[in-house]
């Protein structure tokens, strides 16, 4: 990528951390030691990862992901992998530094809950940027095969709205 696109994504990352942690309150992600969250623009086409390493059990072929969230060795800490053909947005940015304060505060917790939460706090990050949420019609309520054709609806994203209901009746904490 450029410098002009890296610049961009850096202000991604700038505006979503501002939302989360400054705005929402919630906890940066763990420290690996440089005081920086780690991320790698790859080609995940021709798997050309030039920094970190991408889990083996991350199913394949890679390039069906927007971007990829890999552990690196500190013990909560994660890098991010974003697709360089699909990965550059706001939303998959917000999406992926969110899954990084959610290990930060919890661990290994359930792949709906990972992704329906992530997928809530990317939605008030986009509406807080004056951008909007395209899925309002998926369902809420179904996670599987049985729930959509989709890696979207199958892995628990449209839950984000009962974590969006919760918050308006209970608070974002």
């Amino acid at each position: 990528i450029t410098q002009q696109q890296a610049g961009d994504l850096l202000a991604m990352f700038e505006e979503a951390y501002r939302q989360f942690v400054g705005v929402m309150g919630y906890p940066g992600p763990v420290d690996d030691g440089d005081g920086k969250v780690d991320v790698s623009v790859d080609d995940f086409t021709n798997v050309c990862v030039p920094y970190g390493t991408i889990p083996p059990t991350t199913p394949l072929p890679y390039d069906r992901w927007d971007a990829i969230v890999a552990p690196n060795g500190t013990p909560g800490s994660d890098d991010i992998h974003l697709n360089v053909t699909t990965g550059r947005t706001f939303h998959i940015v917000s999406h992926e530094l969110f899954h990084l304060l959610e290990d930060a505060i919890a661990p290994g917790t359930d792949q709906w809950l990972r992704e329906g939460t992530a997928e809530w706090a990317t939605v008030r990050a986009d509406l807080a940027s004056g951008g909007d949420e395209a899925n309002t019609d998926r369902t809420s309520d179904c996670v599987g095969a049985e729930c959509g054709d989709t890696d979207f609806d199958k892995n628990g994203y449209p839950g984000w709205m009962l974590f969006e209901y919760l918050a308006e009746r209970y608070g974002d904490a």
